[in-house]
């Protein structure tokens, strides 16, 4: 069974000058292993036993297209930044040209889904229930941490004090001014007593009666 290696007409100039054409570029489910063939630079097979699991996976911008490797294990066989596979090996070995480290390829594949089941049914392990949903994965979104308080009964009758200063503590750290106390109402009671005293102390002045001449 054979999955042809997905390239983009884009890439499809660049990869010729390591002559990967549409025909000698693919990745085959022989009865000897996993046959890799990408263009004249990779030409390999891995038994069954050596294979550990297949998944899809991303493969960043930076990572570039072609025949690559990052030193520490990983090799791909990308003509495409879409639909790229993962093939993880259980040891690692020099899988290419015998220099570079090898333990993870990654291929890009015209039919991601239908290499992935057909490698599990080979391996004999479970098919993913869903394996368009994994071939491109999502950030699951984070969930915002909700504050409760937490009071406790063992909390004596210094909790009345601290409840004020917690409250501001808490409207600063949302960046709010706290709500200040309401001020006392003047009163009025003793700003009417002022004049009734001043008053008091005088004597009242009667008005002088006119003496007839």
């Amino acid at each position: 069974m054979r999955f042809p290696i997905r390239i983009d007409a884009i890439w499809r100039a660049p990869l010729l000058a390591g002559g990967a054409t549409a025909r000698n570029s693919y990745v085959a489910l022989t009865d000897e292993g996993v046959h890799f063939r990408f263009g004249l630079l990779f030409n390999r097979t891995i038994p069954y036993e050596q294979v550990n699991a297949a998944f899809p996976r991303s493969w960043p911008l930076l990572y570039g297209v072609g025949w690559r490797s990052n030193l520490r294990g990983v090799i791909g066989l990308i003509g495409s930044y879409h639909d790229v596979v993962e093939v993880r090996l259980k040891t690692r070995s020099r899988a290419w040209a015998l220099i570079f480290p090898c333990d993870r390829i990654a291929v890009s594949l015209e039919d991601p889904e239908r290499f992935v089941e057909a490698l599990s049914e080979r391996l004999g392990k479970p098919v993913p229930a869903d394996v368009s949903a994994l071939a491109r994965p999502r950030r699951s979104p984070q969930r915002a941490k909700v504050l409760t308080p937490n009071p406790s009964p063992e909390r004596g009758r210094g909790d009345t004090k601290a409840a004020p200063k917690a409250a501001t503590g808490a409207a600063k750290a949302n960046g709010s001014k706290a709500a200040s106390p309401p001020k006392a109402a003047p009163r009025k009671a003793a700003a009417a007593r002022k004049p009734a005293a001043r008053s008091a102390g005088r004597t009242p002045v009667r008005a002088r009666r006119s003496r007839p001449s």
